[in-house]
């Protein structure tokens, strides 16, 4: 089966990543202000180096002026840069010997002194790599004023790349604990965004009124009951459990109204076969006594011919409106033919239940249901109180053809001799 991750995963996943996103670009910048920063304070210190040194330089020169002077003239014989080289020696070697004690020229400098015509004067490196161009910061720069001379100082780049690595680890150091805790406050929150859909899509499923799984009315409310638990504190998963409460309701309407027209005869609007069995299941579950009446029109293929079978169904209904009006509430009245019908009657009094059935046939005997014909019915009662439920529908059949065969429009009873059978018509 194809692996599909949890939406609660799924967030977790991308709050992790967004928030490591978020302190990578943050390090980043500012590992990159760091680098700015660095690169320009070291040409601006390499700046006051060479102002220093050029300062130097003009102090020495005045306080040399003479001996200058007098080596220049011992040097007329030379012309250029060995002339100029060879004048500024005495300066110079006083600059080297000032640099060499100075504590500002620690090891990791390079400072050029170049002449007007770019010939290099004078060099001084301090533990510093050969020159190739790319492990220099930007230099910093002066010139000496009288002499023109320009001094140059530059510093590598690799002592500020140590020093930015050690504070991209001191940063680390120092966000971990902030981060892990921020990262488990979220997937805490998160979780508790995600719990609310996770049990919302567990019960679509035992919803689904396409799974083939009966709904019961237990099953409804204990659906119901874990629904109305879910807290639904955002406005999201709110929405979704109450979009899922109507759902429930719809499909259970739906179910009962299935099975209501499932169970309920169309002409007559009374019980059916289908819940005639639903009825006697549920009857001998409680082990309670109950009566049984079976009724039948009598001469019914008679009325049909010669009434029509308008005038027939029109019969049917009357006849089931009095076994209705005769009937208790606890009572169940069902069409279980054409022109049968049968009553169970839940803890009934056995000593009255012929004169029920006899009450109801003489109420159909005395009622106007067609205007120029007179309907009667045959009953057959019996009482159940151990054995199947089939059993008692099989006696009160059985006392019911009794009945017909006894000249019709009679009550006839299974427990009682063929002598004992009454005619509605007769006083009670």
């Amino acid at each position: 089966m194809k692996y599909r991750p949890r939406l609660a995963q799924l967030i977790i996943l991308q709050s992790v990543l967004s928030i490591t996103a978020m302190l990578l670009i943050a390090l980043a910048s500012a590992y990159a202000a760091l680098q700015a920063w660095q690169e320009d304070a070291a040409a601006a210190t390499n700046t006051v180096l060479a102002e220093a040194i050029a300062e130097e330089i003009e102090g020495l020169a005045d306080l040399m002026h003479e001996s200058l002077a007098r080596e220049a003239r011992n040097l007329q014989g030379l012309t250029g840069a060995s002339r100029a080289a060879a004048s500024a020696a005495p300066l110079l070697a006083r600059l080297h010997e000032w640099m060499r004690l100075s504590p500002l020229f620690e090891d990791g400098i390079r400072i050029r002194v170049s002449a007007a015509d770019g010939s290099i004067l004078y060099r001084f490196d301090s533990g510093m790599p050969p020159e190739t161009g790319r492990d220099v910061v930007q230099s910093g720069h002066d010139t000496v004023a009288g002499l023109g001379w320009r001094i140059t100082v530059q510093r590598p780049l690799a002592p500020l790349q140590a020093q930015r690595l050690q504070w991209v680890q001191q940063v680390l150091l120092i966000v971990a604990l902030p981060f892990g805790f921020v990262l488990f406050l979220s997937v805490m929150f998160l979780r508790e965004i995600s719990v609310p859909l996770r049990e919302l899509a567990s019960l679509i499923d035992v919803t689904d009124p396409l799974d083939g799984r009966p709904t019961s009315r237990a099953r409804h409310a204990v659906l119901l009951r874990r629904l109305h638990s879910l807290s639904g504190w955002y406005q999201e998963a709110w929405l979704i459990k109450q979009a899922l409460l109507r759902r429930i309701d719809m499909v259970h309407g739906s179910i009962q109204t299935l099975r209501t027209a499932a169970n309920t005869d169309a002409l007559t609007q009374l019980g059916n076969r289908r819940a005639l069995a639903e009825a006697l299941d549920s009857l001998a579950a409680t082990a309670e006594p109950f009566g049984v009446i079976a009724l039948d029109i009598d001469h019914f293929k008679r009325i049909n011919d010669c009434h029509g079978h308008a005038q027939g169904d029109r019969a049917i209904r009357r006849v089931a409106d009095e076994l209705r009006r005769h009937a208790r509430s606890m009572d169940l009245v069902l069409r279980t033919g054409g022109d049968e019908f049968l009553i169970l009657l839940p803890g009934i009094d056995p000593a009255v239940l012929a004169d029920v059935a006899q009450r109801i046939a003489r109420s159909i005997a005395d009622a106007d249901i067609l205007p120029d014909d007179r309907i009667t019915v045959s009953a057959g009662v019996a009482l159940w109180a151990a054995g199947t439920p089939a059993g008692v529908l099989e006696a009160a059949d059985q006392a019911l053809y009794r009945a017909k065969a006894g000249g019709r429009n009679r009550v006839a009873g299974a427990e009682v001799a063929d002598a004992g059978d009454t005619d509605p018509g007769a006083p009670v």
